[in-house]
């Protein structure tokens, strides 16, 4: 198997990504990226295409299988930390402002 073209793409999506996360955690400033939740729906506007170019989702039981199994953990691990978290989290730049 050779590379082609598509996997070229996908590695512009996964710089661009790298770029992203930076980008959010050390606080650049870039426009639209001023929070965490930001930095994720930037990742997953990136990440959607990049997987779809790059030839990762395919039409198989499989993918479809262990994508469920990512959202539910994620749900699962979300709503645990809900349940035993007592008092409401602030941003750490939220704090840092004060």
């Amino acid at each position: 198997m050779r590379l082609t073209w598509r996997d070229g793409v996908a590695a512009v999506f996964a710089g661009l990504i790298v770029l992203i996360v930076l980008a959010v955690t050390g606080s650049w400033g870039w426009p639209l990226l001023g929070s965490y939740r930001a930095g994720i729906v930037a990742l997953v506007l990136l990440a959607v295409p990049m997987c779809v170019i790059g030839g990762l989702v395919v039409e198989t039981q499989v993918w479809l299988v262990a994508l469920a199994a990512l959202i539910g953990t994620k749900w699962l691990i979300a709503t645990a930390r809900h349940a035993v978290e007592t008092s409401p989290r602030v941003h750490p730049r939220a704090a840092a402002v004060h």
